[in-house]
């Protein structure tokens, strides 16, 4: 009945029922919808298998707060490798909003009776923002305020990791050009994203951009 159409592989799992209505029920591979973007999980392992000193990865989603957060499970060979480092090699590789919002580096991944990692008995994992720390120095209230009044982020702490906020690379855009209208400076993206809360990114402008 259908052999003359052309089909495409879409990756969304269904069926037709006796009238000719699709039924949709999931997907067979690991594609994603995570705050408005599609997101194949896949590409995250791929990517955190070329930094060097990653041996494995597991990828995993997590729902807190309305939100969903992406969050990756690695073994290392090179033990110095920290979960920081991991992040900032990944933006070689991938746009921001594919940067797991936490990596947690594990000895070895547990496994089942089959020898196949047994997701299950991976640690839990819990959206940590700290104690509530206020701004202080004048950088910080600034930066505090363009997040919250400015590009409307809800914030309490100026610990809470960018990760955690989940500013996107549109976002961090704006913040730079904020940053560069308050402080007559350069912090470009990169310096966001490395300096990954307030009070680093504050301690940057001040000891190291406005010298």
């Amino acid at each position: 009945k259908y052999s003359n159409d052309i089909w495409y592989c879409t990756g969304d799992l269904g069926y037709y029922d006796n009238e000719g209505l699709v039924h949709f029920f999931g997907r067979d591979d690991s594609q994603v919808k995570i705050n408005g973007h599609r997101i194949e999980l896949t590409e995250i392992d791929i990517a955190l298998k070329k930094i060097s000193g990653v041996l494995n990865s597991i990828i995993m989603i997590k729902k807190a707060n309305n939100n969903s957060f992406i969050y990756a499970y690695v073994t290392l060979s090179q033990k110095n490798l920290t979960a920081i480092d991991i992040q900032n090699q990944l933006r070689e590789f991938l746009p921001q909003y594919m940067i797991p919002s936490q990596i947690i580096i594990l000895k070895e991944f547990p496994l089942n009776i089959n020898g196949k990692v047994d997701r299950k008995k991976l640690p839990d994992v819990a959206i940590q923002e700290g104690k509530v720390v206020l701004p202080k120095t004048p950088t910080e209230k600034i930066l505090f305020n363009i997040l919250k009044k400015k590009l409307k982020i809800q914030l309490n702490s100026i610990d809470t990791s960018f990760s955690v906020l989940d500013i996107d690379s549109l976002e961090a855009i704006r913040f730079s050009i904020e940053i560069q209208n308050e402080f007559n400076l350069n912090v470009n993206i990169n310096d966001i994203f490395k300096y990954n809360n307030i009070r680093a990114l504050a301690q940057f402008i001040d000891t190291d951009a406005l010298n």
